[in-house]
């Protein structure tokens, strides 16, 4: 299990870094092909490109988080990480009546990584500045609990 010292680490470093989304992209590329075709999939365009460059802030942080405790990422192609997807939206969409944090249990439920998919929760609660969407917040938690959710040690 991915510590919570280890994201917030990983998250500082990214932070001071200033990375353009172009090249955390380039990045991810080189060591997750299927990750970045996953990320590259018609509901993404539902996100403002505020939502979508904090998508990949936070795909980052959980890919860098995982490779600090192990030697690799294991392998997650597009098609994978879609069915992945598709599995969560059903699960979140059963429970449509309940608080959006509510929604999210079945998700917690499903990994040991709890401390990454809070990190994605937390990076996704709307604040002031509306940089998260309505619409956008559903898809930027999905997609990346896809991802965690496919990292198993």
């Amino acid at each position: 299990m991915i510590q919570e010292s280890i994201i917030e680490q990983v998250s500082e470093s990214l932070t001071t870094e200033s990375v353009a989304v172009e090249q955390l992209v380039a990045d991810t590329m080189e060591v997750a092909p299927g990750v970045v075709a996953f990320l590259s999939q018609d509901s993404v365009r539902l996100l403002t490109d505020d939502e979508y460059a904090l998508l990949w802030y936070i795909v980052t942080v959980i890919l860098r988080s995982w490779t600090e405790e192990h030697d690799s990422l294991p392998p997650m192609s597009a098609e994978s990480l879609g069915d992945r997807e598709e599995e969560l939206w059903t699960w979140f969409d059963q429970e449509l009546k309940k608080p959006f944090s509510q929604r999210l249990d079945r998700i917690f439920d499903a990994t040991k990584e709890e401390d990454l998919l809070a990190f994605v929760e937390d990076m996704t609660v709307p604040d002031d500045d509306e940089i998260i969407t309505e619409a956008g917040r559903p898809i930027l938690v999905i997609m990346a609990a896809a991802i965690v959710l496919a990292l198993k040690a």
